[in-house]
């Protein structure tokens, strides 16, 4: 794993969500209930004995009122440079099983949009759960091949292909081929 990267697969990211959560003074029934899963689910996921799946972690963050990025990395910063070179690159390498994420821009503080390039390794997808959030979402197909659903209806994306919506509306997404897909991805409001 590269300097930039980060991995869900530490002890240091279930620290994270624990520190947030009592820094709230939310209890772990609490925090639970709110994220509609169960307390031992969510004690295993502090203690670094699982990771939670993508829409889990989204509902943690939003929970906790932080990005998804803060869950596992220090807190966004006020940024003077502008460019993000290509080795400096914020990374989620193995976001969940065969996704990984480089942010696109400095982890900053006042952005209102966030563009990601997303790497979904063959047959590797989201997940069975529909993802439903505030904001909008953008994506361009820039290598491969993506399958995404929004509201039930399937869209089978190539290179070169766009898709834009509003996140409110259930929504996953995956990799049906035998290639690596590249995604640039926007999201608005951020969210890692």
């Amino acid at each position: 794993m590269s300097r930039n990267a980060r991995s869900l697969e530490t002890d240091k990211f279930g620290e994270q969500i624990r520190r947030l959560r009592l820094s709230k003074h939310m209890s772990l029934g609490d925090l639970a209930a709110a994220v509609d899963t169960s307390r031992s689910f969510l004690s295993q996921i502090e203690q670094g004995k699982t990771l939670p799946s993508l829409g889990t972690l989204k509902a943690i963050a939003a929970a906790l009122d932080v990005t998804v990025g803060s869950l596992i990395d220090e807190p966004a910063t006020e940024i003077q440079e502008p460019v993000v070179r290509k080795g400096s690159r914020p990374k989620i390498e193995r976001l969940q099983a065969g996704i990984s994420l480089e942010g696109l821009t400095h982890r900053e503080i006042h952005k209102a949009m966030e563009p990601l390039m997303i790497q979904l390794e063959p047959h590797s997808s989201s997940g069975h759960e529909n993802y439903v959030h505030h904001g909008q979402e953008f994506a361009h197909i820039v290598r491969g091949k993506l399958h995404i659903e929004i509201d039930g209806i399937p869209y089978e994306m190539n290179e070169g292909d766009s898709i834009y919506f509003d996140s409110s509306r259930p929504h996953r997404f995956g990799n049906p081929s035998d290639e690596v897909t590249l995604a640039l991805w926007v999201i608005t409001p951020p969210t890692f």
